[in-house]
């Protein structure tokens, strides 16, 4: 029996789909879509000072169905002429947020604002009637959700989903959470999306807000709508100008530069690493098969940061040191990954690109670029750094 031919779209509306992410989303989209519209606000942390949109990024192939607007997902105007121009747009991808779980912690009305009161514009919009041929929205959600996840504990076996863990602990080098029935260290398990929200960050809360949004007014007006809780996102295009976003610029700019990788708490921190292209597909996927719901996405493996870092430095050829020195970040996660047991089923979706690969096209394409300044991933160490 022959497979069915790949749902195409009129318009699809992608909010932040000129960021990172947005790119492979683009090009993964492109091939099933007569008319693709990016609203970007074209942030300098991600895009640098360009006052420009770059629309010269983007392969002639797409640039002749790529439709690109310059405005914040705030603005009701904008969202409002998007509207009047596009009538057809049959799906959104939310994309546009503030994003770093550090960063947020210091700009508390700013992720706020962006993340929740920008998704609520959206929605505003798309519930007014102004999108009458909309089916179906996909929202960029976060791992963030989950705070430290899931834990079981080896000597009575049972799981449980724990709390933060408190500045008290940590700086008497207590790392891993203790089992709160016998008080003795448990080992992480991937985190099903049944867990309960236990975000770590405000950058977390703001995400959890945006499901929230999402579930309560398109639930209620019968538009379908997936959220995908993206684990660590890296590739070529993430930003090395903002330390905040992700270590694997502030580790290219140490190696670049000569100086000592100094990993948090006892080097043994651990995330899910996820390739760009992985993640696009993830959501190709689900423009295509429109689960309901939330599903994780991520590689499902517990991956120590600094096994990243040591890649890095083989594949560089630098005999810089890696080494932790007890230092944490307050509010920081212990381990993260993901159950993707739900993707596989949903969305067929399977992993590809391993993180040696991953890290090798992330340096190809880095060493294009210039490295941030020492002093730009210095500071953001020592402000979100406190000594044991």
């Amino acid at each position: 029996m022959l497979a069915s031919p790949p749902k195409t779209f009129r318009s699809v509306l992608i909010t932040g789909g000129a960021g990172f992410l947005g790119h492979y989303v683009l090009a993964a989209l492109a091939p099933q879509a007569q008319r693709l519209i990016v609203l970007d606000n074209l942030l300098a942390d991600v895009h640098g000072e360009a006052d420009f949109f770059p629309e010269a990024e983007f392969p002639e192939s797409l640039r002749s169905r790529l439709h690109c607007i310059k405005g914040d997902i705030r603005d009701r105007a904008i969202l409002a002429t998007i509207a009047d121009q596009f009538p057809d747009i049959e799906l959104v991808i939310h994309l546009a947020s503030l994003t770093g779980t550090g960063q947020s912690m210091n700009l508390i009305a700013e992720y706020t604002d962006v993340n929740c009161v920008g998704t609520a514009v959206l929605l505003s919009a798309l519930l007014s009637g102004a999108f009458p041929a909309l089916q179906h929205v996909i929202l960029a959600a976060s791992r963030a959700i989950y705070g430290e996840g899931s834990y079981r504990c080896e000597v009575e076996g049972s799981v449980h989903h724990v709390d933060l863990r408190t500045a008290d602990a940590l700086a008497q080098a207590q790392w891993n959470p203790l089992c709160p029935d016998c008080a003795r260290p448990m080992v992480p398990i991937p985190t099903t999306e049944s867990a309960p929200p236990r975000p770590a960050s405000v950058y977390g809360v703001s995400k959890w807000t945006q499901e929230g949004l999402m579930h309560s007014i398109l639930a209620t007006a019968g538009i379908p709508y997936t959220a995908l809780r993206f684990q660590n996102v890296y590739g070529p295009g993430q930003s090395l100008s903002n330390p905040y976003t992700g270590v694997f610029g502030v580790f290219f700019s140490s190696l670049m530069h000569g100086y000592p990788i100094d990993i948090f708490e006892d080097g043994l921190v651990t995330r899910d690493f996820i390739h760009c292209t992985d993640a696009a597909w993830a959501i190709y996927q689900a423009a295509q098969r429109r689960p309901a719901g939330v599903l994780n996405i991520g590689s499902g493996q517990f991956t120590p940061i600094s096994e990243v870092a040591r890649i890095m430095r083989d594949l560089l050829g630098s005999h810089v040191a890696i080494g932790s020195s007890g230092r944490f970040r307050s509010g920081d996660i212990r381990h993260s990954a993901a159950d993707i047991t739900r993707a596989k089923e949903m969305l067929d979706f399977k992993p590809s690109v391993p993180l040696e690969v991953g890290v090798a096209g992330y340096l190809k394409w880095a060493l294009r670029k210039a490295p941030m300044p020492p002093n730009t991933f210095l500071k953001s160490r020592e402000s979100l750094a406190l000594l044991k």
